[in-house]
């Protein structure tokens, strides 16, 4: 009987990780940091990663690296942000994300290996 148990609590666990979506899924939006909305995050189906203040894409095209993709690195419950030229070959920041839900992350940027430089919560936009 507890093999039985096992069993369907393992397939269970099976379809619901099936049905969960990915991170890039989860993050791909519109993101304003909470109670700032003097700045837009974007994550891009297509990998981009647009920062607008105002109307302006101050990322749309940077000196050395074009416009800036971004690559998530799942590590456990840990998701590492990297900021790249339009190559992948170069990066320009990196950092990390807590996905809290739907609607809320947080994103914290690294200034040197590890050491955090800035930490916000956003909530997504339409």
């Amino acid at each position: 009987m507890k093999n039985i148990f096992y069993a369907l609590s393992a397939l269970a666990l099976l379809l619901a990780s099936c049905n969960a979506p990915d991170v890039k899924e989860q993050l791909v939006g519109k993101w304003q940091p909470v109670g700032d909305n003097s700045r837009i995050l974007e994550f891009t189906p297509e990998g981009y990663y647009n920062l607008f203040v105002g109307n302006m894409n101050i990322f749309e095209d940077i000196e050395d690296y074009g416009r800036i993709k971004y690559q998530l690195h799942e590590e456990g419950k840990v998701i590492k942000l990297q900021l790249m030229d339009e190559k992948l070959t170069k990066e320009f920041v990196a950092g990390q994300i807590e996905i809290v839900d739907q609607n809320h992350i947080s994103i914290a940027f690294y200034q040197d290996e590890g050491e955090i430089n800035v930490k916000e919560a956003y909530e997504r936009i339409p």
